[in-house]
Parts: C-alpha cells; structure tokens; sequence
C-alpha cells in the first residue's frame, strides 16, 4: 500500500475535528505511504446538540478552518437515519466542494435512505458502503461517475449482508474495496483479506478486487492522474509480491505477500532477502 485515506469525525466538536485532522497531518510526516485526510464532518450528532446545531457550527467554523489551513483533502457525511439527512449532508458536502475539498458520502450503509442518488447529485468522487442501495441509486451513479467503495469486512465485523459488487459493475460503476479500519467496528488491517472478503462476500473476481485497491481506489480519492496504475505519465508506485499468480493474493487470506514495495520511484520496502512467513 502506497496511499491511505485516513478520516477525522469521532471529537464531535470543532476544536476536536481540527486537532484530529492536525494529528493526521503530523501523523503523515515521515510516513511510508501517503496519508490523504478526510475531514467526516457528518459522523454522528453530539450528544449536547441537535443535528440541525452542529450542521450550522460546521458550515460557519468547522469548514472554513479546515479549508483554510489545508488541513484536508475530502469532506464526508453519514446520511442515515439516526445521523444526518439527505438535505443536512447536501447542505454541507455542497459547501465542501466550493470550498476544494473533493466529496464522499457514506451511503444506504443501513437503510435505502437515498444516498448513492445524493452522492451522485453532489459531484462527491465516492460512496461508500451501499449495502443497501436499489437501481435507482446504482443508475444515478453510473451517470455521475460516482465510484461505489465497497467495505466487505466492515459489513462482516457487524454481521450484516455485504454490498455485492456485480449490480453496480454490470451498470457501469467503478467499484473500489475500503478497509475501513476503525475504533468502533473494523478492526482488520490485512490487504490480503479484504481481497478475500472482496471475492468471498462481495461476488468479486480476484482481478476485480485487485483493481478495487488500486486503480479504482485512486479514481475514489480523485487521484487517478498520478496513481493507480502502471502507465507512463504517472509516478511509479509499485508493490511487487512474491506469487505469480494474483489470485493467490485473496486465496492466501490474512497472509501478506509483499515482497517490494516502490513509492513515487523510491524504495521503501525491501523484503526479498528474508522468508516469506505464512500465518
């Protein structure tokens, strides 16, 4: 892996999110891999105000902080009923988007509350989760371009149904694979294995769910002209794994195959002189 995504929204208040996002820049200095930050403005309603209240504080401080110190690269929200509703994350991934920062929504993860349609309506580059999401909402997405980040091992850690990535592939949306490691729900940091849960859990080919994690990926954070893929013109990031075939990658779950990995051209792993350890 040569590029995360690493999302802010668990302070709940301004100066909290600020300082998640100032700990995710400094955390990235002198990482080994690119650290994109996302600011999840719309994660969950404080405990001490209404939804209508913290909408406000992010449109009238939280957002024009972030957008002026640069402190992030994306703007997030939680439509579902119990968080945010569609006119609530309209109203601020709308104002993210003028302010530069790129969309992402978090969409029909419980319910079919319209969210793929709102991400697709709003410009956002990804929607993820979609457990739920009926054709109306995949067909939206296809005329957008909206990429549809599948997270299968989040759906198995709460013992929910994954999304299947086949309706939204047969209807010509790009399908990217999210870990989404967090505190709260997921907990598993194996590429390998979100290969696996992607083929296993969500119909992929194991073609599919490697192109999930690259160039698809890319296309979600709006990254695709520098990475992704293996072209002249991009920057050479790189992870070489010792299979020959990449099948082997999700069939040989939990266990990580990389042998070298390259970022931006430069070396920054380099494992071929040392056993490769199964399990």
């Amino acid at each position: 892996m040569t590029t995360a995504e690493v999302k802010s929204g668990y302070a709940l208040t301004v100066e909290g999110e600020l300082r998640l996002l100032k700990l995710i820049r400094e955390a990235a200095n002198g990482a080994a891999c690119d650290v994109v930050p996302t600011l999840l403005a719309l994660h969950a309603v404080p405990p001490e105000m209404e939804s209508r209240a913290w909408v406000e504080a992010v449109l009238k401080e939280l957002l024009p902080q972030a957008a002026s110190e640069k402190l992030a690269h994306g703007i997030d929200a939680f439509c579902e009923k119990g968080a945010f509703g569609t006119d609530e994350c309209r109203t601020v991934l709308e104002a993210g988007v003028r302010a530069g920062f790129v969309g992402h929504l978090h969409a029909d993860q419980l319910t079919n509350s319209g969210g793929a349609a709102l991400a697709a309506a709003t410009g956002c580059a990804s929607a993820d989760h979609l457990e739920k999401t009926g054709n109306v909402g995949i067909a939206t997405m296809a005329k957008s371009g909206t990429v549809a980040v599948l997270l299968p091992l989040a759906a198995w850690s709460l013992r929910d149904s994954a999304a299947k990535a086949a309706p939204f592939l047969q209807a010509g949306v790009p399908v990217a694979l999210g870990g989404n490691l967090n505190p709260g729900t997921q907990r598993m940091e194996s590429l390998s294995l979100l290969l696996a849960s992607g083929c296993l859990l969500a119909g992929m080919t194991p073609a599919q769910a490697l192109y999930g994690v690259t160039a698809a990926a890319a296309r979600a954070l709006l990254l695709q002209e520098s990475r992704g893929k293996l072209v002249p013109g991009l920057r050479a990031d790189i992870v070489i794994h010792g299979t020959r075939d990449p099948a082997h990658l999700p069939y040989h779950a939990a266990v990580e195959h990389a042998r070298v990995v390259v970022r931006a051209g430069k070396v920054i792993l380099d494992l071929r002189k040392e056993p490769l350890r199964c399990g």
